[in-house]
């Protein structure tokens, strides 16, 4: 389909086409950031300013390949997978270490070696990465996982075809997840369907279905 209010520069249509290469100017003053040192506290602040979201999880626009993309580009020469920069998105509760489903957290490297840096209470508290629980990458994250978030930017990528996770709640928590600047990526058709469903007849429709 067509991208929907895009004008002829606007760095939406970039994205649209499948080139995270404008996600990656627009977050360069953070990412720059996060390579001049580690502190923790900064880091995580500028960890706010910008997030990819997505409807999916699979899928070649899915937060899980976007990911993989970002983090590859990323990284560079560093051959570990906790390279210095990287965000990572806890996946699970883990009352042992404080940590719950939603924390965002950046690894930042020192000569020490690479610490896992969260918020917690006044301050940041750092993990060893192999102490974490469960998590994954974090400059793609579904709008699922972003609720309860909010960043200066959201650039919020849909899918090229209709999906069942697409409703106008979805669109409305994406869209709410941005404090300053919001970049729509989606086509004509997606866009509509997604507007005129509703979360709650899909999650009726299938109990519906399960209990039949």
């Amino acid at each position: 389909g067509q991208p929907v209010l895009v004008t002829e520069n606007d760095p939406a249509l970039g994205l649209f086409n499948g080139d995270i290469g404008v996600v990656l100017e627009e977050a360069d003053r953070s990412l720059h950031v996060w390579f001049r040192g580690p502190d923790g506290l900064r880091a995580l602040a500028q960890a706010t300013r910008v997030r990819l979201l997505t409807a999916l999880r699979e899928g070649p626009q899915g937060a899980n390949a976007l990911n993989a993309r970002i983090e590859e580009a990323l990284a560079g020469t560093q051959r570990e997978p906790y390279f210095h920069g990287r965000l990572l998105l806890v996946t699970e509760n883990s009352y042992r270490h404080g940590l719950f489903n939603g924390d965002i957290g950046v690894c930042l490297r020192d000569g020490d070696g690479t610490v896992a840096w969260f918020a917690g209470g006044e301050g940041v508290r750092g993990f060893h990465p192999s102490a974490l629980p469960a998590h994954s990458g974090a400059f793609a994250m579904t709008v699922h996982k972003a609720q309860g978030s909010e960043f200066d930017a959201v650039w919020l990528l849909l899918p090229k075809h209709e999906a069942r996770p697409l409703s106008r709640e979805l669109l409305y928590t994406a869209i709410t997840r941005a404090r300053a600047s919001l970049h729509l990526c989606a086509g004509e058709a997606v866009l509509r369907a997604a507007l005129s469903r509703h979360a709650a007849r899909i999650s009726g429709l299938s109990q519906r279905l399960s209990a039949a």
